[in-house]
């Protein structure tokens, strides 16, 4: 083959017409939110908050203080941390982006099979498949999927490189495609490998001696040898200091391979690699989750799932060895469907856990890369068919795979909109997938919160708890399972359950998250100094606990709650001084005036407590933690008329306890519309401590008689 100007590959109809198929179905996300780890990784993220934390990136874990783990995306953070400050947290910026690059990737792919060999037609063909298959949606859709399409982007973009004389630009485009993709996901580093591969693929005058031709091809290629050397010692250096040795935690729950011997894994690996063959070729129904126990693998090598596992990859590696010993070895179609199937065979090796344990044992978004293989292999199949005959099939035969794969592309995307929908399909599709019923059970919780209507609210709560039950059904120690549960069960009025199910939590998870959770359940419930002093004391024993923990001795967090813990006590004294320290640390923070007031209240300083609650009582409404004070003003006016009594501040006293009536007044009035009188006089009652017998009569006066 003659190859075409490497500047002029993008001008190419290989390059547009399936780009311009993947951006109109990636534009079908445009309607999408933030969903799953998305809100973790770009909104809750402070390591995108400025411009100038982004370069810090390269030397820090993709997950940051979220968990700990070996995954290392510094391409993909940064990405994100850009459209963070341009955009702030509107959504449809960041699916835009991802359909660009999604039509990126299926133009080089395009252009890849045109350089391999392929007719024109053909390798159209080959780039409008490969943005029609339906199983692209998750990478497309989900925003985190952005790590696939620039690992895919980079890779792709190495081989096209690759294929082109070595030049300056090829080998500066080669050099720079690896660093995007190997710096975006780690599985970019199977494009390295099969750069290695490409010459067993290629003509050569040495004839069928294949390690002469192999060493050959990769002597012409020695420049780009050199760009590729770099970019990966670079990265494994960066890597290391990143992570800092750190191993990603996989749980049973997550893979169930992971903990097996290597020969029972294998063998389990073997027959779910099956089921990524045939979510290649036949992509539905689909599902975001394939957790415990949505897949039971075998850990046999003797039963049939191994075994025809096995014999599907050794056909794949024979007939790509074919390839490699082909007399006929000029002919594209061979170099296609070898390169193909190399494409395909690398990556699935990794992601199917035959090599190695990973952290999930199956993804449809781990199919990403290998279906670009598996395209490439089809447009071989295409160059062997004889062209008359091919020529008048092949536009319907596109025509058919974009409707049918872009109808299934969109009616995904539509799932992918919020969580609640996602999460609901996976229920539907998975019925038993452990996540996949707490991800429902939870999205079910936080629509509960948002009702108003009473019953509805009801019948939301028990949904959720239902399917939060049968998840913890399906896979007991799961943590986040009792975590959302606990919520569940607080948002019902299940105090007991509340507690029962935080404490089980923080038994499975035994991590900072979970003990935090739990001091504060027990300082939630001890509504005065003299009540549930027992829980109190767990609060105390849990933070000074993990106060005596290197990492965690000045915890804000752990501070914070011994400090209130002290203070249910009756000991504010010792509750100062660590007051204090966290002010000092964190002058801004309002939410700590009313503890400071309060302590000092208790310990006889009066005029020292007034300006305190002052400040959290004028805290501004533009303020960032104005939401979270907003909701005890009422205690903090009730506690400054207090003062103002004892230091002989009548008026101010009385007009601090009006605005106290006032509020509870509304809050009333609002119950008994939406909740009933019951829920109204419960309120009232929880509350009378805030007001004076004459304010409390008034509001009785309110509540209809029975």
């Amino acid at each position: 083959m003659t190859h075409t100007a490497f500047s002029t590959f993008v001008r190419r109809p290989e390059f547009w017409v399936p780009a311009a198929c993947a951006f109109a179905l990636g534009c079908a996300t445009l309607g999408g939110s933030f969903v799953f780890d998305s809100k973790h990784i770009v909104l809750e993220n402070g390591r995108l908050d400025s411009w100038s934390k982004l370069p810090a990136l390269f030397l820090d874990n993709y997950w940051g203080e979220f968990a700990n783990g070996g995954l290392y995306r510094p391409v993909t953070l940064i990405s994100f941390g850009i459209e963070r400050n341009l955009f702030g947290q509107t959504a449809w910026p960041y699916h835009l982006v991802n359909a660009v690059l999604y039509a990126l990737v299926s133009g080089l792919l395009g252009t890849l099979a045109r350089s391999l060999g392929a007719r024109h037609a053909i390798a159209v063909a080959a780039g409008v498949l490969f943005a029609a298959h339906p199983i692209h949606s998750e990478p497309v859709a989900n925003l985190v999927g952005r790590a696939e399409l620039l690992a895919l982007i980079g890779g792709v973009g190495l081989l096209i490189a690759a294929r082109e004389a070595s030049t300056r630009t090829s080998v500066l485009w080669g050099t720079a495609s690896l660093s995007i993709g190997l710096f975006s996901k780690e599985s970019a580093i199977a494009s390295a490998a099969a750069l290695a591969l490409l010459p067993l693929f290629e003509p050569c005058s040495t004839g069928t001696n294949i390690v002469a031709r192999w060493a050959r091809g990769n002597r012409k290629r020695l420049p780009l040898w050199v760009g590729v050397g770099v970019v990966l010692v670079a990265w494994i250096a960066l890597r290391t200091v990143a992570i800092e040795g750190e191993a990603e935690p996989t749980l049973p729950l997550n893979n169930v391979l992971a903990e097996r011997s290597t020969v029972d894994r294998v063998a389990g690996a073997l027959e779910v690699s099956l089921r990524y063959h045939a979510k290649s070729v036949a992509p539905w129904p689909l599902s975001a989750d394939y957790s415990l126990a949505a897949i039971e693998p075998t850990s046999s090598l003797l039963s049939f799932g191994a075994i025809a596992g096995g014999l599907v990859l050794a056909g794949l590696l024979y007939l790509a060895a074919r390839m490699v010993q082909s007399s006929r070895l000029n002919s594209p179609e061979h170099r296609l469907i070898g390169v193909g199937i190399a494409l395909y065979v690398l990556p699935l090796l990794i992601i199917a856990n035959v090599l190695f344990p990973t952290g999930t044992i199956f993804g449809e978004r781990l199919l990403f890369a290998p279906s670009a293989g598996l395209c490439l292999a089809t447009a071989g199949i295409l160059t062997a068919l004889p062209w008359p005959s091919l020529q008048r099939a092949l536009p319907w035969a596109v025509a058919a795979s974009l409707l049918s794969g872009g109808s299934l592309f969109m009616v995904r995307a539509w799932e992918w909109r919020t969580e609640l929908s996602i999460s609901e399909a996976i229920q539907r599709v998975q019925p038993k997938s452990a996540k996949g019923h707490e991800k429902y059970g939870h999205e079910l919780f936080l629509l509960a919160k948002r009702t108003t209507d009473p019953a509805q609210r009801e019948n939301l709560l028990d949904q959720a708890a239902t399917s939060i039950e049968r998840s913890i059904e399906i896979y007991e120690p799961n943590a986040i399972a009792y975590e959302n549960l606990s919520l569940v069960e607080r948002a019902r009025g299940n105090l007991d359950a509340w507690t029962q199910h935080a404490e089980r939590r923080h038994a499975i998870a035994r991590n900072y998250a979970s003990a935090i959770a739990l001091a504060r359940v027990y300082l939630d419930r001890a509504n005065t100094p003299h009540e549930n002093l027992e829980r109190v004391r767990k609060a105390l024993s849990v933070s000074d606990a993990w106060l005596q923990k290197s990492q965690y001795a000045n915890s804000a967090d752990f501070l914070r709650t011994r400090a209130e813990s002290l203070m249910y006590l009756g000991r504010p004294t010792a509750a100062l001084p660590i007051l204090a320290a966290l002010v000092r640390a964190q002058p801004d923070d309002v939410t700590l005036a009313p503890f400071i007031g309060l302590a000092k209240a208790m310990t006889g300083d009066i005029r020292g407590a007034l300006p305190e609650f002052t400040r959290v009582i004028n805290t501004a409404e533009d303020h960032p933690q104005y939401d979270q004070v907003i909701h005890d003003r009422a205690s903090h006016l009730r506690n400054r008329a207090r003062i103002y009594r004892e230091t002989g501040q009548p008026d101010r006293a009385r007009a601090d306890q009006d605005q106290v009536r006032e509020i509870l007044e509304r809050k009333i009035r609002t119950t008994l519309e939406t909740d009933g009188v019951d829920a109204a006089r419960v309120f009232l009652r929880q509350n009378k401590g805030l007001l004076d017998p004459a304010d409390l009569e008034a509001l009785n006066r309110i509540l209809p008689l029975n």
